[in-house]
């Protein structure tokens, strides 16, 4: 019996209570209802109105819409604080001028050691766009031909002679 309970303390009860205990700070909204969230510019994720006074502008895009769900969940409510890039928002977390940050971020190591991201939403991999008109359906044809305008005779002769001299 005492193995059934001890299972369903760190099955359950364990991870739950670590849960709300990391949440406390957000959840004890008595002190801080509001959150300072810094964000900048980048479509489809982040977009405003930039040349509209701050207090006029609305953002939307699909970090404003996921992060309007998470403070609604932990019930705050939000300061937008604006940035025009990435280095002033990271800063601007950093130097505790907001709570958070909202953009399109690459997480890069020397930014991990300053700030904590969350998990990645969204990943890119390479990506080879083509004229509409090129009609080619294999994209190793393309690549292939748009590396064999950079091989040229004189190109391909320097290579050679700086890789056996």
């Amino acid at each position: 019996m005492i193995k059934i309970y001890m299972q369903l303390l760190i099955k359950y009860i364990l991870p739950i209570s670590l849960l709300i205990s990391s949440l406390a700070p957000f959840v004890q909204a008595d002190e801080q209802t509001t959150f300072r969230v810094a964000i900048k510019p980048s479509e489809p994720w982040v977009m405003y109105d930039a040349k509209l006074p701050p207090e006029e502008r609305k953002p939307v895009g699909f970090s404003i819409d996921l992060w309007e769900g998470i403070a609604k969940e932990i019930g705050v409510k939000t300061q937008w604080v604006y940035q025009k890039n990435v280095p002033d928002l990271l800063s601007s977390v950093q130097e505790n001028r907001a709570d958070a940050g909202i953009a399109a971020i690459t997480i890069r190591s020397d930014r991990e050691k300053v700030v904590d991201f969350s998990t990645s939403m969204f990943e890119l991999g390479l990506q080879i766009m083509v004229k509409d008109e090129a009609n080619v359906s294999y994209p190793l044809t393309i690549l292939i031909t748009e590396i064999s305008k950079f091989i040229t005779t004189m190109n391909l002769t320097i290579f050679l002679l700086q890789c056996f001299v």
